[in-house]
């Protein structure tokens, strides 16, 4: 006859030994092995104090009261406004409202509508607590649910002038039109101040250079080192990188590279106001009063500017002038609260037209550099 385990036979753990064994109580029960007693773990309120404890033999559960939601250990009060309670014969219902889901009594919880796919394809998504906003992407319109195709070509000035518009599924795209070519102009003093356009292919051959302010090759108008070409696509202005205007009461300074000057003779529009180079002969310099070197002076408002050109001459060529002269405008805005701004364009030997002025910048008596903040061009 077999002999009964040594152990409790409730909550008792028997491990056999060398010549021996031990009893040990299972956890959830308290003694010495041989005889084990349950444990009312639910006397140590192991339980969210909106839960209800339940002892089992060697265990217990934990469960939240009606109105609240959780694991037990952890409730939350269910809020009661996210769901409908009607009466029904015998009994009630609680449907969760719109945007929620659960039974309504013990929880509502909300419905993540981007993981159903809610919105369009061709929109963002965006999940809030009991609703969704859904934004058509960019090149679509309509409420997020439903989005169509923007032909943008049917807006006004969306590509540059000289070009054909196409549409395309949620984007668009702009191609110069037949004897045009695209060309990128620089427009400030930074990399990325840059305008994309459509400008015309010049005839090389006939005999002005297709009109370039330079060189002509291929049907564009090529420019020295440190000039970049103008938005026609035909005069080359120094580069903004290259030179630095400074107006302040005492007049005005111009600062150009080495690189920009070239072998060109450099002066203001009286010729007896040429450039001189800096002691380290990397840069040269024209300077001026607002009242000499040709500056002229121009109010309009409350406001003054003080104008003139630097007049670039080329060498000439065995006696010959290949190249034709280059007028860089150089403006200085003044205004009644003693602000200013500048401004540095190729005007090819022409007036230049007045303009809107615009005023940033503050300078005092003391000389203030100010970088170009504008470049524009005329034929």
């Amino acid at each position: 006859m077999e002999e009964a385990p040594p152990c409790d036979s409730i909550g008792g753990l028997c491990t056999d030994t060398v010549g021996s064994f031990t009893c040990a109580c299972d956890a959830g029960f308290s003694g010495d092995g041989l005889n084990c007693t349950n444990i009312d773990e639910c006397l140590l309120s192991p339980c969210h104090a909106d839960a209800v404890c339940d002892d089992l033999v060697g265990s217990f559960t934990c469960s939240c009261k009606p109105g609240y939601s959780g694991d037990g250990f952890v409730c939350q009060d269910v809020d009661e406004s996210l769901a409908t309670c009607n009466n029904i014969p015998g009994s009630f219902e609680c449907p969760c409202n719109s945007g929620y889901e659960g039974d309504g009594v013990t929880e509502c919880t909300d419905i993540d509508e981007c993981a159903l796919d809610f919105c369009d394809t061709n929109a963002s998504c965006n999940n809030t607590i009991g609703s969704v906003d859904c934004t058509c992407n960019v090149g679509y319109s309509g409420n997020g649910t439903y989005c169509e195709n923007v032909n943008e070509c049917d807006q006004v000035d969306v590509c540059q002038e000289y070009s054909t518009c196409t549409d395309t599924v949620g984007s668009f795209y702009c191609t110069c039109n037949a004897g045009y070519r695209l060309h990128t102009a620089q427009i400030g003093s930074e990399d990325g101040d840059t305008i994309d356009l459509c400008v015309e292919i010049v005839d090389c051959q006939d005999g002005f250079r297709g009109g370039c302010s330079h060189s002509c090759a291929a049907g564009e108008c090529l420019c020295p080192a440190c000039w970049e070409l103008g938005l026609n696509g035909k005069d080359c202005s120094p580069s903004p990188q290259e030179t630095e205007v400074v107006c302040s009461a005492a007049g005005i300074d111009i600062k150009m590279s080495d690189c920009v000057v070239g072998d060109n003779t450099v002066e203001l529009i009286e010729g007896t106001c040429k450039a001189v180079k800096s002691q380290d002969g990397a840069e040269h310099i024209l300077a001026t009063a607002l009242n000499e070197c040709g500056t002229s002076a121009l109010h309009k408002g409350d406001c003054i500017m003080f104008s003139n050109q630097v007049i670039f001459t080329p060498p000439e060529v065995n006696g010959l002038i290949i190249h034709k002269k280059i007028a860089a405008q150089v403006d200085c805005f003044f205004n009644a609260t003693a602000s200013a701004t500048n401004t540095y364009r190729v005007v090819n030997e022409t007036e230049p037209e007045p303009f809107g002025i615009q005023l940033k910048k503050g300078f005092s008596p003391r000389s203030i550099l100010f970088p170009l903040n504008r470049l524009s061009h005329k034929m």
